[in-house]
């Protein structure tokens, strides 16, 4: 994906979106989920996008709960072996 295409949908990102996306995901979102989510996206969008670190989802790990990080991480991966 082009980059500026990328900050320009990152830049119009909201919590809505997130809360939205984690419904017709079946994600539960509980406490502040999505605020943390959203500015974990909106602060590390660029290394989620262009590296394969799992370690930059591992800092979630403790921020969510064990059902929301499991499905989250798995939408991740599965996302990443889509734009190999």
């Amino acid at each position: 994906m082009n980059e500026k295409i990328l900050d320009k949908y990152i830049n119009k990102l909201t919590i809505d979106h997130i809360r939205e996306y984690a419904r017709r995901q079946n994600i539960l979102l509980i406490n502040n989920e999505d605020e943390i989510i959203y500015n974990y996206i909106k602060e590390n969008y660029k290394k989620l996008y262009y590296e394969n670190d799992k370690d930059l989802l591992n800092k979630l790990k403790c921020m969510l709960s064990f059902n929301t990080y499991e499905k989250l991480e798995k939408l991740y991966l599965e996302a990443k072996e889509k734009i190999k």
